[in-house]
């Protein structure tokens, strides 16, 4: 048996506690209301964390020792690059949901847990049998498998990078997102398409148990990098201490009431939404307040962007204009001017967005 102080291991094993503690952290705790986001990242920091320690049990040979761990961490194979996907995207847009249609990207994983069903019910002697011969050989079973999980991961992590080009290609979009969530989107991406690239080339060329913690030690070593680096530089969206005590990263201070009654108070008595010109960084200098704070507030306090609050404000403005019978001698274009939106173009595609029709199919449902 390999001893467990293998190089690989060590450096394999540091990055699994490290994700388990991120996980942990991204998770919540009593002082902390996680968002959906975050569960999604705790999510895939967990599976991260199961397949590594299974992928250690296996190079070590450790799992002959506990048989029952057996190919417990493969149906999870299936799953980080789902949850990748659904993290980006529910991070960069403006609903922050998910649907039940979501939960057909897991089929895979689903499928592959009932194929192995038979394996985990079987005895110790059987397991150890098998897994005695599958370590000596690498069954052909295990380099399809490894072969189909690797083009998952791959549609998976180009699907999450199209979503970030397109979300951030947009100025506006941009500034209404935290800057560390960025970050972290960007990072998962990054580290998992280096992932794919390594799992790529090993399955091409030395696909063997001797080569099984390669890609697991490489994300190890980019997470910690996340941990001591990348952190540093950025606001963890958590208000717990768990952060700040072990990643020695300075919490960002916590959002109270008044803050979003000043928010409130600028959309519906001043009205701040009417200025066709508003952006974040204006808003934010009327509060006072850096623009990532004022995101902040937006997300935390009224779970949407920016940009999604100030058209919504818009749009409800503008039907409530357009019921005015003051205004029967103006345009749809012209009140929709009046309601804050600067274009004609703009205001149907987000009118059509927030009321599931376009304007001229409100007007004849109106009238």
């Amino acid at each position: 048996m390999q001893s467990p102080f293998d190089l690989l291991v060590v450096p394999t094993l540091v990055g699994l506690v490290q994700a388990v503690i991120l996980a942990a952290v991204f998770a919540g705790s009593n002082r902390f209301r996680p968002t959906l986001s975050n569960w999604l990242l705790a999510a895939l920091l967990a599976c991260v964390s199961i397949i590594t320690l299974g992928l250690v049990l296996a190079y070590t040979k450790s799992v002959l020792i506990f048989p029952h761990l057996g190919q417990v961490h493969n149906p999870f194979g299936f799953m980080p690059g789902p949850l990748l996907y659904l993290y980006a995207r529910v991070q960069l847009s403006e609903s922050k949901t998910l649907n039940r249609k979501d939960l057909l990207h897991f089929i895979p994983a689903v499928l592959l847990f009932i194929y192995l069903f038979p394996f985990y019910i079987q005895d110790s002697a059987t397991k150890i049998a098998f897994l005695t011969e599958a370590l000596n050989n690498f069954p052909t079973e295990w380099r399809i498998r490894g072969g189909l999980c690797l083009a998952q991961q791959l549609i998976y992590v180009t699907a999450a990078f199209l979503i970030f080009r397109k979300h951030t290609k947009s100025e506006q979009t941009a500034t209404t997102i935290y800057r560390s969530e960025v970050y972290l989107v960007r990072f998962f991406i990054f580290t998992f398409a280096v992932i794919s690239a390594v799992g790529a080339a090993r399955f091409l060329i030395s696909h063997r148990l001797e080569t099984n913690l390669l890609v697991p030690s490489i994300a190890s070593i980019m997470i910690c990098g996340l941990i001591f680096r990348g952190l540093q530089s950025t606001q963890l969206v958590t208000e717990t201490g768990v952060v700040e005590k072990v990643l020695s990263v300075p919490l960002p201070t916590p959002i109270d009431d008044s803050q979003l009654i000043t928010v409130k108070e600028l959309l519906e008595i001043e009205k701040i939404y009417l200025d066709k010109n508003l952006t974040l960084e204006k808003m934010a200098r009327r509060m006072s307040v850096t623009p990532q704070r004022l995101s902040r507030i937006i997300n935390e306090g009224f779970d949407q962007s920016f940009t999604n609050l100030i058209n919504r404000y818009r749009v409800d403005e503008f039907q409530r204009r357009f019921a005015d019978p003051a205004n029967d001698r103006y345009t749809i274009a012209a009140i929709a001017e009046f309601s804050g939106f600067n274009s004609k173009s703009t205001f149907n595609a987000i009118f059509k967005k927030h009321t599931g029709m376009t304007p001229s199919e409100f007007k004849k449902l109106a009238n």
